[in-house]
């Protein structure tokens, strides 16, 4: 009788130990990732404070599966890329920071939308429509579209993002990532699963996705060869692309990548501690279609290639104080740090 009651004593304290042990185990675990949490945490707020947005991104993308991690990295998305501008036919749309619309012509101001809860303007460069994304997440269509443009518009559901053109549009929403060419009648509806996509970019000839793991997904109508490079591109944070086909990302060590129709080297390559960049086509005097990259950097200094004229690279490369840039068909555009925005029209 002795012996079993020893006996259970013994099992009873071995299971006390074994509850105890891994209660142990469990607030050791817990302890461990709040402590790696905090230090991300600080690491994360010390690059964001000293504008080193890519360098930021690229951390928080290495733990892409954590849900407050991504969170962070569209937080970090906004300000590499804060979708600021729209051209539609020859007006530019730029939402200020109070949430209105102000609409140029030239330099002039000549409206101000007040009605309107937006979030972001998205839309190819000197296109024929931009898009509104509002508060509700719902769309808001500046310009002109094809029908079947808006009725794919209209069956969007809570949308994250979207970019396009007249014909052709890619959109994330609450189902997935949908990419539309209503010249060719394409519509791939799971282009990407929508929990997987940072930012989406188009033009006439493709769309690209940005995951958050920092790689790309491509879906193209043209079959741009030097595209297929970009599978192995890696560390990717913010991404643009230009009406004409040329893609540009920039990396988490602040260094600038092309693809697609117009591949910049030189200077482009050496390129360092870049924050945001921005790619656009336009024409030359002889009706040429020529494409150019702009790039800021985290001491609000701002870099010009491509072909439009040296005099007008010249003025850019002026600008200092910048947080964000456009490269516009028409126009380009910084913002300054102190909310002033800068505007050098190429034509007028």
């Amino acid at each position: 009788m002795e012996n079993k009651d020893e006996e259970r004593k013994m099992s009873n304290n071995r299971a006390r130990f074994a509850i105890g042990y891994f209660f142990i185990c469990l607030f050791s675990a817990i302890a461990t990732v709040l402590i790696i949490l905090s230090i991300l945490i600080f690491r994360f707020d010390n690059l964001v404070l000293n504008k080193e947005y890519a360098k930021a991104a690229g951390i928080l993308m290495r733990y892409e599966r954590i849900p407050f991690c991504r969170n962070k990295v569209d937080l970090i998305q906004k300000k590499m890329k804060p979708n600021r501008v729209i051209e539609v036919g020859d007006r530019l749309y730029i939402l200020n920071r109070d949430g209105e619309i102000e609409v140029y012509e030239g330099i002039t101001k000549i409206a101000t939308i007040t009605d309107c809860n937006s979030i972001a303007l998205r839309g190819i460069e000197g296109g024929f429509v931009g898009y509104s994304i509002e508060k509700n997440h719902t769309i808001r269509v500046f310009g002109e579209t094809e029908e079947d443009i808006e009725k794919v518009i209209e069956s969007l559901n809570n949308v994250r993002f979207i970019d396009g053109s007249y014909s052709r549009i890619v959109a994330c929403d609450s189902q997935s990532v949908c990419d539309y060419d209503s010249h060719s009648s394409v519509f791939e509806r799971q282009l990407a699963k929508q929990q997987d996509v940072a930012d989406a970019v188009c033009c006439n000839q493709f769309s690209a996705v940005l995951k958050y793991d920092g790689t790309l997904e491509y879906y193209d109508h043209e079959q741009f060869s030097d595209l297929k490079r970009t599978r192995d591109w890696k560390g990717i944070v913010s991404i643009d692309c230009s009406s004409d086909g040329t893609l540009a990302a920039l990396k988490s060590d602040g260094t600038v990548v092309t693809a697609g129709r117009t591949i910049y080297s030189g200077n482009v390559s050496e390129w360092r501690n870049v924050i945001g960049i921005s790619v656009a086509s336009t024409y030359d005097k002889r009706g040429i279609c020529i494409e150019y990259i702009m790039a800021v950097t985290s001491d609000g200094n701002v870099m010009v290639a491509g072909d439009i004229p040296d005099a007008i690279k010249d003025k850019i490369s002026e600008w200092q104080n910048i947080v964000s840039v456009y490269a516009g068909s028409e126009v380009a555009v910084g913002f300054a740090e102190n909310g002033v925005v800068k505007l050098l029209w190429f034509n007028k």
